[in-house]
């Protein structure tokens, strides 16, 4: 898949002293004098038992795509970014783009994936049976519209909606979960460069 290479040039695209290498996920570009958030955590691939698992309790036939990236990671949290709160005068940390996952047992880590089996519970009423919900993004220099991601397990085309629109109406199709990944990233990537290492990808 050319998203995992895009992942992949993450580790050079930050100076080694703004990486971190933990159990549970790989973080990169954090701010090397401060014990900040960073610009992109990846989670840990996950174990063929969970993978089975994840299978095993979907209703129906799990996406080979979403399957093969499970391997390489169990989700991720991409270009992190901060917004205020005017109101309460307040800075944020908040995730522009977002894979879900299968977050590990026991709960001991500060930095676990949303969890899809959740998450694909919340779909909207009109959305078909056979669409899995399995991320999120914000489209570049809008905070306040939350797209969330479809992939159809017949098809395996993917499509974004409005989560704010109970219509589920479709605002961009793909034909294939690399390709959405893939596009995702990179209006952000070009949108949002100090954030991405863009030179690097």
């Amino acid at each position: 898949m050319r998203f995992l290479e895009k992942v992949q040039k993450l580790t050079t695209a930050f100076p080694v002293e703004t990486c971190r290498f933990e159990e549970n996920a790989s973080f990169y570009g954090l701010h090397p004098n401060a014990d900040s958030r960073p610009r992109h955590i990846v989670f840990q691939p996950m174990t063929e038992e969970t993978v089975n698992n994840l299978v095993a309790s979907y209703r129906g036939p799990f996406p080979k795509d979403l399957l093969h990236l499970y391997r390489h990671m169990n989700g991720f949290a991409l270009f992190w970014t901060t917004i205020s709160l005017s109101r309460a005068n307040i800075v944020i940390p908040y995730c522009l783009f977002s894979l879900y996952g299968v977050p590990p047992e026991p709960r001991r880590y500060t930095y676990q994936p949303y969890n899809i089996r959740i998450e694909d519970l919340a779909k909207p009423n009109h959305s078909p049976d056979s669409w899995l919900k399995f991320g999120s993004y914000h489209p570049p220099y809008d905070i306040e519209q939350f797209l969330e991601l479809y992939i159809d397990t017949d098809t395996q085309q993917v499509y974004s909606v409005d989560k704010a629109n109970p219509e589920c109406c479709i605002l961009q199709q793909w034909d294939s979960l690399d390709d959405c990944l893939c596009s995702v990233f990179d209006q952000l990537a070009e949108a949002y460069p100090t954030m991405s290492g863009v030179d690097a990808l």
